[in-house]
């Protein structure tokens, strides 16, 4: 599935700005201005790894 910047944020459980900052970071890549589901839920993931945070449910 394909989800637009504001979907991928809520998807994720961050803030545009973050979804923002991971492009500049070079951690996730949007296709056409759209992200593949499974990138943000894995780049998602692999962020609060390195940050030592769980998601919220």
């Amino acid at each position: 599935m394909w989800l637009t910047q504001e979907q991928a944020a809520e998807r994720a459980g961050v803030t545009t700005r973050t979804i923002r900052n991971w492009i500049a970071w070079g951690e996730l890549q949007p296709r056409l201005g759209r992200f593949k589901e499974k990138d943000v839920i894995e780049t998602e993931k692999r962020m609060r790894a390195r940050r030592g945070r769980r998601r919220q449910q």
